[in-house]
């Protein structure tokens, strides 16, 4: 059983775990499910993963800025035009993308555990 994002990164094998999402069997066991690269190419366009920049990370458009710096900036009251005035290589769309990969991210389910009491 996976309690973890630990249990998550040694169940795949130590893999980018922006790849991965989890969901539940017939058992109500949470169990990886890895999310194919063209998947995340086709609905993120401008999220990009290389081993060599930014340790993995999610990144924009191969540039060392990352999805969470974007997001974390947003989450600050920043603007999208104040943050495209401190990095001039940023779009709007870079932004938006981010933002709604950050999203897709942190989609939850519930499921209701069986022999469960209330």
């Amino acid at each position: 059983m996976l309690t973890g994002s630990g249990d998550l990164f040694r169940e795949t094998g130590g893999e980018d775990l922006s790849r991965w999402r989890l969901r539940f069997d017939r058992g109500h066991q949470m169990i990886p499910v890895r999310c194919g690269a063209e998947e995340v190419e086709a609905m993120f366009d401008r999220i990009t993963f290389d081993p060599h920049v930014m340790g993995g990370r999610a990144c924009i458009r191969g540039m060392r800025i990352t999805v969470a710096l974007v997001v974390n900036l947003v989450a600050n009251a920043m603007t999208t035009e104040e943050i495209l005035r401190e990095y001039p290589d940023l779009e709007p769309e870079d932004v938006r993308q981010a933002l709604q990969y950050a999203a897709s991210l942190a989609r939850e389910e519930v499921h209701q555990l069986t022999g469960q009491g209330a």
